[in-house]
């Protein structure tokens, strides 16, 4: 017999309007599916790893599910339509069949727009939940992901391939029984397969960094240490490449930077409306911290401290960018190295507080050392605290154009504001470009960037028009972890020069691979006037 569960999985107490829970980071996610959704009960199993990933207390799974039903079911029973118009969700998860067939596939495409239409209009994420053939049609693998990334595709959705997690579990271990007994539904250790790669989908964080201990903890009883092992290797072999075209977002010298001073309204202000914009464009993005800016006075101030602490619960990483932001080419190394380990105090103590530590650091001005002997101290220190150095390849001027803006802001010219904005939009455009063709010259194909960006109110202003551009183009956002997993950061930097540069220059120069570098965008000359004061 069919039957309709809508199923709350944890309580949690939002304060004030429904828009509070947003507003801290938390993510509310919607499963809308059959008993390959309800069984073993996989939106909870979900939020319990999400949990040991840091989001604990701040991820809420809901489900509407029937068995033996498809999206057009769903769809015309109504349910899962008002659950999706009553809830504030960042996600929703739609699950339907193998949907191997013609028939299946076309009313996959058919019934996933339409819910997606109700999903964006609500501000939500679509997810496609892509399942797997019964035992005995396990060749029809390839055909149900492809009905699924077509369906994910049509609407501009994320495909979670479980199918082919398990297809890269079995390649390991085909003995591993990740089906029940009927051959169709999923064994415990299915849905778990499921479920990493659904947490890692909907909170963008990579489980690989999961501690032995956490992934016990949520795994499930019967599950011996080899078959957990082979499960999260499964996961990371089915994760999506980050290869290209990709970019991930680095935000630098947080709080807040302007030419107009530090007052604390207006940090709090950028900060606000750089985060909105963030969520809204829905990018991952890490910020880099210069701790000295939580104590302009010589006492740090909560209200400082607060600011990074939206960035935690607005689901954003943090990492060190010293402590006064101090030139490396410009100091004595002890200094340096003193102004690293205090760097980091406030940001440790907060990312802890989610079950997280700081794990990049960005040198200010991109100065790595004039010498191998400096550069390979100051690695040694970054080793000792845990951190990896966090490359730039898509370098620009952004803050020449922020000088400009806020100088404009301050004296209310908003047709000099509007300009600006514009003008920034059209050379970010062409930065980007030009490193597009760096990247073919110098690593011989196109690459997962890094991106550079300061915290101020121009990026405030413009993050979302920027990311939009660029997804227009092709380009996905990644998280610095996946970036970094293209073997060109693998490639040598042996670049001990004056010049803060960007890596793909370093790289091409260690290769003497010279005269590569023309034509880099310029800032235009009334940019440079406007940000002086002129």
């Amino acid at each position: 017999m069919r039957h309709i569960r809508l199923l709350p999985l944890i309580a949690i107490v939002l304060l004030g309007h429904p828009a509070a829970s947003a507003q801290r980071g938390e993510l509310r996610v919607l499963f809308i599916g059959n008993s390959l959704t309800s069984v073993n009960d996989l939106p909870r199993m979900v939020e319990r790893i999400a949990g040991e990933a840091g989001w604990k207390g701040r991820i809420r799974c809901e489900a509407v599910t029937r068995d033996d039903s498809s999206l057009e079911d769903h769809w015309n029973g109504g349910e899962a339509v008002k659950a999706i118009r009553s809830g504030r969700w960042t996600h929703v998860v739609l699950q339907q069949g193998p949907s191997s067939l013609p028939s299946s596939q076309a009313m996959l495409r058919e019934y996933t727009a339409k819910f997606a239409a109700e999903i964006r209009a609500r501000g939500a994420a679509v997810v496609l939940y892509g399942v797997w053939p019964p035992r005995d049609r396990l060749p029809f693998q390839p055909a149900v992901t492809d009905a699924y990334r077509s369906a994910a595709a049509d609407v501009g959705g994320r495909v979670v391939p479980v199918g082919e997690g398990w297809a890269a579990a079995w390649r390991r271990d085909p003995s591993l029984p990740l089906y029940a007994a009927d051959g169709f539904h999923p064994s415990s250790a299915g849905t778990h397969l499921a479920a990493l790669m659904l947490a890692e989908a909907v909170t963008g964080e990579n489980l690989d960094r999961l501690a032995p201990p956490r992934r016990r903890a949520v795994a499930p009883a019967g599950v011996d240490d080899l078959q957990l092992e082979t499960i999260h290797t499964a996961v990371a072999a089915t994760r999506p490449s980050p290869a290209v075209p990709s970019i991930a977002i680095t935000i630098d010298d947080l709080p807040t930077i302007s030419v107009l001073g530090d007052e604390i309204e207006r940090a709090e202000r950028t900060t606000r409306e750089l985060l909105a914009a963030l969520r809204r464009a829905e990018v991952p993005a890490i910020g880099f911290v210069n701790e000295g800016k939580l104590q302009p006075s010589g006492t740090i101030e909560p209200r400082r401290v607060a600011l990074l602490q939206q960035w935690i619960d607005a689901g954003f990483d943090l990492g060190n960018h010293t402590f006064s932001h101090i030139d490396l080419h410009r100091s004595e190394v002890a200094a340096f190295e003193r102004n690293v380990t205090a760097g980091d105090h406030t940001i440790r103590r907060l990312l802890a507080s989610v079950g997280r530590e700081p794990r990049y650091f960005r040198h200010p001005f991109l100065h790595t050392g004039q010498s191998r002997e400096v550069r390979d101290r100051i690695d040694a220190l970054l080793s000792k605290h845990g951190y990896v150095v966090a490359p730039v390849t898509l370098d620009n001027s952004d803050y020449m154009f922020a000088a400009a803006y806020d100088r404009a802001g301050a004296a209310a010219d908003t047709g000099l504001v509007g300009r600006i904005e514009a003008a920034y939009l059209d050379y970010m455009d062409a930065v980007v470009r030009y490193y597009e063709e760096q990247s073919l010259a110098i690593v011989g194909r196109p690459m997962a960037h890094t991106l550079l960006l300061h915290a101020n109110a121009l990026n405030a202003a413009t993050v979302e028009r920027l990311v939009s551009g660029l997804r227009t183009r092709g380009y996905a956002f990644v998280t610095l972890d996946d970036a970094l997993k293209d073997p060109a950061y693998r490639l040598a930097d042996d670049y001990f020069g004056p010049a803060g540069m960007t890596w793909l220059h370093r790289w091409a120069l260690t290769a003497d691979k010279r005269g590569n570098f023309a034509g880099e965008p310029a800032v235009p000359e009334w940019i440079t006037k406007a940000a002086n004061g002129g």
